[in-house]
């Protein structure tokens, strides 16, 4: 199994670092690249990615389906959509933003793109705001770009 290529989209705020930093230190971490965020002082999944940056790290993970690394690509084998639950005014714009780069091509997952509703800890974990935001994401219509996921 080889590794997969993951891009990591969506709004600015929506906590795509957090997202990837999490990521990273829960399924990926070797113990070096610990200590030295430890060293640096670096306790928040936000601020690991931009210390993978500066290092020159691949930021990657495992996960039951093989080991993926993030980066910038428009046609990664996985793509990660992350909206923002807490930010009701940008549901619409995020689906329109979404629609418009699947249509016209800047992005073109191989396998699978997933939406992820981030920052649910932030509306004490309310099913109804979930099925707002996914309620804003299906009035765009995304079925005909293929596998695209959504769960709580």
């Amino acid at each position: 199994m080889g590794t997969k290529s993951l891009s990591v989209l969506g709004n600015d705020g929506a906590g795509k670092k957090a997202l990837i930093g999490s990521l990273i230190y829960k399924c990926g971490l070797e113990l070096p690249q610990l200590q030295q965020l430890e060293s640096e002082g670096i306790s928040q999944y936000e601020k690991i990615v931009p210390f993978f940056e500066k290092n020159g790290l691949a930021q990657s993970f495992y996960a039951p389906s093989g080991a993926f690394t993030v980066q910038k690509s428009q046609t990664p084998d996985v793509a990660f959509w992350v909206v923002d639950a807490s930010d009701l005014s940008s549901w619409g714009s995020s689906a329109e933003k979404l629609s418009a780069a699947l249509s016209s091509g800047v992005l073109n997952p191989r396998e699978k793109l997933i939406i992820i509703v981030n920052k649910m800890d932030s509306v004490n974990w309310s099913e109804q705001t979930f099925k707002d935001v996914v309620g804003a994401f299906s009035s765009v219509n995304m079925n005909k770009y293929g596998n695209i996921s959504s769960s709580k």
